[in-house]
């Protein structure tokens, strides 16, 4: 426990900051980082990371205050119709990645970040909007049934990646089970 208390701590000192996220237009926030390495401090906002953080527990009380007042006041721009988010608030910059805006994760909305917020959501008892999440994968499932529920959303809500993916089909699945203990 005392090596596990170390390990959050050197995490906390490292990555948490207190900014307005690189290519973001929603305003500073306390978040974490998304990577530090040789080139320096990557200051994203990124969901995932984010989200994980408080469902397992990684962000404190305030933190977690921070990271979710963030996410919640903005609810429509992380999460789209469909149930599925964002990776990241804006685009990641051209010296970060290749990857052309609108495509991939800058811009795309995935259920795999989904898991995260869901359980983030889940943890801070804000089951208004994982039933937000439920409802939107439901009607991807009844839109898309031909396509499945496939590996990601471009941001005007056509299809994208793979389809029938994966880790995409098991997400109603594992909505259903948080939706089966919310009164």
């Amino acid at each position: 426990m005392k090596y596990a208390e170390k390990i959050k701590t050197s995490y906390n000192n490292v990555f948490w900051i207190k900014s307005k996220p690189t290519n973001c237009s929603l305003g500073e926030t306390g978040h974490y980082l998304s990577w530090v390495d040789g080139k320096g401090i990557h200051d994203y906002f990124d969901l995932d990371s984010n989200s994980l953080a408080v469902a397992s527990g990684l962000a404190d009380e305030q933190q977690t205050k921070s990271i979710m007042s963030y996410i919640n006041s903005n609810f429509d721009y992380f999460v789209n119709k469909y149930g599925a988010t964002r990776v990241v608030c804006g685009t990641y910059s051209a010296e970060d990645t290749t990857v052309i805006p609108g495509q991939y994760q800058n811009g795309a909305y995935w259920y795999l970040p989904s898991y995260f917020l869901a359980m983030a959501e889940y943890k801070i008892e804000r089951f208004d909007k994982v039933k937000v999440m439920w409802n939107g994968v439901s009607k991807a499932n009844v839109k898309f049934e031909k396509e499945g529920l496939t590996e990601w959303y471009f941001e005007n809500g056509d299809v994208g990646g793979a389809l029938n993916y994966s880790w995409s089909l098991s997400f109603p699945l594992f909505l259903n089970n948080m939706m089966s203990s919310i009164k």
